[in-house]
C-alpha cells in the first residue's frame, strides 16, 4: 500500500449522519472505514461527506478527519451548488477521489468536477435502476424519469469505476451502458447484525405459533397489499398462522384498513419501526421471512434473515437472485405469483425438518459470503483504486 494519505469525498443522502450520534451505525461504519483508511494510506487521510438533507439548518461535524457536512438538497443546489460546495473543500485540502451514493442528478456534477480536475470519481448504484418501477418510483413518473434514465445510460461509462450491489445490474451495465467489466465492481451492502454472530433455534414447540416475519419500510415498492393477498390465502389454509410486519411508512394506515377489508386483522401484527439492534429477537421469533418487492437493489433484510437461521421466501428480483439458491436456503416466485407464496408457507409450516435445514443453508451461506470486515476492506481498496 502507498503511505500517501488520501482525502476522500463522498456524496451521501444518509441523513442519519448529522444527527450527531456517534454510536448510530452509519456514523460508526463511517468512522470505520476512516480507521481502516488511516491504517492504509496514512494517519492524515480524511473523508469528507457532504449529506443531501431537505433541513435548511447548516450542520457541520468535525472528527479527527471525519468531516461531515449538510446541504441543500433541492433540485437546483445539488445540480450547480455542490460544484462550489467540492472546490472548497478541493482548495482547504485536495481530494483523492470522489463518490456518489447515486450515479444521477447530484452525480453528473460530481462527474464533471472530476474531469474537470482529473479527480477519480465512483458511482455507486444501490438499487435495480433498469427495472420499470423502480425507474417511475424513483427517477420520476413520465418524461422526468424517462429522460434522466436516458442521461444516466449516457454518463454512466465515464465513471471510473461504478459500485454496484448485484450482478443483475452489472450484467445490464456491460449490455445497454457500453460499461466494461473491469469498470464494474460487485460489492453487497455491510450488515451490521453479522458483526455479532447471532445464536437461533429452531426447535419446535407444540405451543408455538407459525410466525412469517416481514422487515422493511411500507412502501409502495416492497408490493405490500400483495403479501397481504398472500396471507389472507395462506390462512385459508391454516388458521393459527401469525405475519409480522415490522416498519413503518406512508402505507401504514391502507395496509391495516386492507387487513380489515380481507378480514385477517387478527392474524397479521404491524410493529412500526424496530431500532436495529432490538431487531434480532423478531428474527428469532420467526419461522419464515417473507419478501414480495417490485425490485430491491440488495437485499440486507435477506442478510439478516439468513444469519438468525430462517429460510426466505422472496420475488425472483436482480440482488436477491444473487442470495437465495432455489430450493437451498429459500425460494424465488415470479412476481405476484400467490400461489407458489401459499402453497411454500404451508408445506415449510408442515415440514419443520426441511425448514430448519434451509434455515441452516441460509445461516451458513451468509457468515460465508458477507462478513462485515471483508466487505470493508473491499470498499477501502476500491477507494484507493487499487
Amino acid at each position: 500500500m502507498t503511505n500517501t494519505s488520501k482525502h476522500i469525498c463522498q456524496i451521501s443522502k444518509d441523513s442519519s449522519l448529522l444527527n450527531g450520534n456517534k454510536m448510530s451505525e452509519p456514523y460508526l461504519r463511517q468512522s470505520s472505514y476512516l480507521r481502516t483508511l488511516k491504517e492504509n494510506s496514512g494517519q492524515d487521510a480524511k473523508i469528507s461527506i457532504l449529506v443531501l438533507t431537505r433541513n435548511s439548518k447548516q450542520i457541520y461535524i468535525f472528527d479527527n478527519g471525519l468531516h461531515i457536512v449538510s446541504f441543500p438538497s433541492s433540485f437546483w443546489f445539488r445540480i450547480l451548488g455542490i460544484f462550489f460546495t467540492i472546490y472548497k473543500i478541493h482548495k482547504s485540502t485536495p481530494i483523492s477521489v470522489l463518490t456518489t451514493q447515486t450515479p444521477f442528478d447530484e452525480a453528473w456534477t460530481t462527474l464533471l468536477f472530476g474531469r474537470i480536475y482529473k479527480i477519480p470519481v465512483i458511482a455507486q448504484i444501490h438499487f435495480d435502476i433498469f427495472n420499470n418501477e423502480a425507474i417511475k418510483q424513483i427517477l420520476g413518473e413520465g418524461a422526468r424519469g424517462k429522460i434522466r434514465f436516458f442521461l444516466f445510460k449516457k454518463t454512466v461509462k465515464f465513471y471510473n469505476k461504478i459500485r454496484v450491489v448485484g450482478n443483475g445490474i452489472r450484467e445490464k451495465l456491460v449490455e445497454q451502458c457500453s460499461c466494461t467489466p473491469d469498470q464494474i465492481i460487485l460489492l453487497p451492502v455491510m450488515v451490521p447484525l453479522l458483526r455479532n454472530q447471532a445464536k437461533f433455534s429452531r426447535i419446535e414447540k407444540i405451543d408455538k405459533p407459525f410466525r412469517i416475519l416481514y422487515v422493511g419500510r411500507l412502501v409502495r415498492q416492497k408490493n405490500l397489499f400483495f403479501l397481504l393477498k398472500v396471507a389472507a390465502d395462506s390462512l385459508l389454509e391454516n388458521k393459527s398462522l401469525l405475519f409480522d410486519i415490522v416498519g413503518s411508512g406512508p402505507l401504514k394506515k391502507e395496509l391495516e384498513n386492507e387487513c380489515l377489508r380481507l378480514n385477517i386483522h387478527n392474524n397479521v401484527i404491524f410493529h412500526d419501526e424496530i431500532p436495529n439492534q432490538d431487531l434480532s429477537k423478531f428474527y428469532l421469533n420467526a419461522d419464515i421471512f417473507i419478501l414480495t418487492s417490485f425490485y430491491e437493489g440488495f437485499g440486507r433484510v435477506i442478510i439478516e434473515a439468513g444469519a438468525h437461521g430462517l429460510p426466505v421466501l422472496c420475488t425472483r428480483v436482480t440482488g436477491p437472485e444473487d442470495i437465495i439458491k432455489d430450493k437451498h436456503n429459500g425460494y424465488l416466485f415470479e412476481l405476484n405469483d400467490k400461489k407458489g407464496f401459499v402453497e411454500k408457507i404451508i408445506w415449510l409450516k408442515n415440514n419443520p425438518g426441511e425448514r430448519i435445514a434451509m434455515g441452516l443453508n441460509n445461516y451458513n451461506l451468509v457468515y460465508e459470503r458477507y462478513s462485515p470486515d471483508v466487505l470493508k476492506n473491499k470498499w477501502i481498496n476500491l477507494l484507493l483504486m487499487n
